[in-house]
């Protein structure tokens, strides 16, 4: 029980003899873990079946104290401190490796046909780090290492150009990439990512490469080099993807 909790700071006294406002001083203390918590008074505690109530627990060795919030269930979970990721299930999240992206207007991706070949920018090599994708999202800049993928760098989005305007929807670009690898990777293993952590590959990178025009696929094609430059030669379209 609560006396049973504060004996070692009571020193023998009974907790219900002291004046009130010490014993919500101690129990301040006691809780000082839950910041923002304001105590108000200590009262007999007579429960009702439809209130809802946030548990509160504090631990000290074997004892456990927990106690019972009642009040608004928004505002009871707006309390709640947010959930460490580590913690959480082991969900599955997609890791799609891409190169690119390059940027072509919806015209110039129409008249992509099936022998065509797509250029990678002039830096790209096959020994340049790969854009990973989180769930279709960028997330990170890795690169390659026999059986392993190492994090270089987390991804940061570049600057937009404020003065950029469209004169025309058909002006509007449409991000290409080239994905050469795709695996699974779970959220407790994401979260414990950081530059210099080295992530198993689960296969090679020299296989079909998957098309992407805004993150969904368009078709796929393979690697090839043209003089000094790196491309992608269409193998094949989805029907609808490109004229």
């Amino acid at each position: 029980c609560l006396a049973q909790w504060l004996a070692p700071r009571l020193q023998e006294a009974a907790f219900a003899s002291l004046p009130p406002a010490l014993q919500l001083a101690l129990l301040e203390v006691e809780a000082a873990s839950f910041t923002g918590l304001v105590w108000e008074a200590v009262e007999p505690c007579v429960p009702t079946a439809r209130s809802p109530c946030l548990s509160l627990s504090l631990s000290r060795g074997s004892e456990q104290l927990v106690g019972w919030l009642e009040g608004d269930p928004g505002a009871l979970l707006a309390m709640l401190a947010p959930r460490p990721l580590r913690e959480m299930q082991p969900v599955a999240l997609v890791l799609s490796l891409q190169w690119g992206p390059v940027a072509l207007t919806p015209a110039l991706l129409n008249s992509v046909c099936p022998g065509d070949v797509l250029l990678l920018p002039a830096h790209h090599d096959a020994q340049s780090p790969l854009l990973a994708h989180i769930e279709g999202r960028p997330w990170a800049h890795v690169l390659p290492e026999d059986s392993h993928l190492k994090v270089l760098a987390m991804h940061t989005p570049p600057p937009t150009d404020p003065d950029h305007a469209l004169a025309g929807l058909d002006q509007l670009d449409v991000q290409v990439s080239f994905e050469v690898g795709r695996q699974t990777l779970d959220l407790h293993t994401l979260a414990a990512l950081e530059p210099g952590a080295l992530i198993d590959l689960a296969c090679g990178l020299e296989g079909e490469v998957r098309i992407l025009a805004n993150q969904r696929c368009v078709g796929t094609g393979e690697l090839v080099r043209i003089q000094d430059r790196l491309g992608v030669r269409v193998t094949r379209l989805l029907p609808g993807s490109a004229a």
